[in-house]
């Protein structure tokens, strides 16, 4: 899926795809659920500057909320 296919979409599952959270800081240590609402302001900043243009981000599962994988929804 290619840039221009996120912009044809209203919202779109970006799925991480890794047994393991990738956050650096938990990496170090055992880190709260919560935690996860900085990579899902992350997610904004990084499509939102891909895209030029603003979106919303949200976790709709994460490794440290016991779920396989992390997964965010992109609201375009």
């Amino acid at each position: 899926m290619g840039l221009g296919d996120y912009a044809m979409r209203r919202k779109n599952l970006v799925d991480e795809n890794k047994d393991f959270c990738v956050c650096p800081l938990c990496q170090a240590q055992k880190m709260p659920p919560h935690l996860c609402n900085c990579s899902e302001g992350f997610a904004e900043r990084m499509f939102s500057y891909i895209l030029n243009r603003p979106v919303r981000a949200t976790v709709i599962a994460s490794i440290l909320r016991g779920d396989k994988s992390c997964k965010y929804e992109i609201f375009l």
